[in-house]
């Protein structure tokens, strides 16, 4: 049973996807009965940490690829479109100082296009990124995430993508947008 157990494990590490750690956990469940507590404990800890690394190098590689997908043009549309709209915006609009908008602007173009594959201008010029920090000025509670949001999803309709490349960019701006949260509403 031993051989034909890594046997599939090794087939199963081999194809990263979504279900890499429920595949593991299955054939784990049905091989524990050999093995001490500790021992499994610690095998499908080991286990599991290799299918996540997998899990996360195969979403790298599709995040990285954006930038060769769409090129800095890409980004550009982007960024124009969402920042066409921010001044009309009742909630986002007061935290963007308009003598500034250009700047941001070309500050958020820079790091997207730093993030997912091209030239590093954003780093070179400013260093790590430090989201959370260089926005916590700003008063960022669920209704402006939800608000940023729904600006970014009609700048990405607006900028015409391609599908898998928005896909991609749709779901880090979901996930980042819900961590640059900062404030709490009453």
């Amino acid at each position: 049973m031993r051989a034909s157990y890594y046997s599939l494990m090794m087939f199963v590490l081999k194809i990263p996807t979504q279900d890499s750690i429920r595949s593991i956990q299955r054939i784990q469940a049905a091989t524990i009965v050999w093995m001490t507590e500790e021992a499994a404990i610690s095998k499908l800890r080991q286990e599991l940490d290799i299918a996540e690394h997998l899990d996360q190098e195969s979403k790298d590689m599709q995040e990285l690829e954006v930038y060769s997908m769409i090129g800095t043009e890409g980004f550009t549309r982007l960024v124009a479109a969402f920042y066409r709209q921010v001044p009309q915006d009742d909630l986002l609009g007061p935290m963007y100082p308009a003598k500034d908008l250009p700047g941001a602007e070309q500050r958020l173009g820079d790091f997207l296009i730093g993030r997912f594959g091209g030239p590093q201008t954003y780093i070179e010029q400013r260093g790590h990124p430090r989201l959370r920090a260089r926005h916590s000025p700003f008063p960022i509670n669920q209704a402006a995430r939800d608000r940023w949001m729904r600006l970014m999803n009609s700048a990405l309709g607006e900028a015409a993508l391609p599908t898998e490349a928005a896909q991609v960019l749709r779901k880090f701006f979901d996930g980042m947008s819900s961590f640059m949260i900062n404030r709490v509403e009453p």
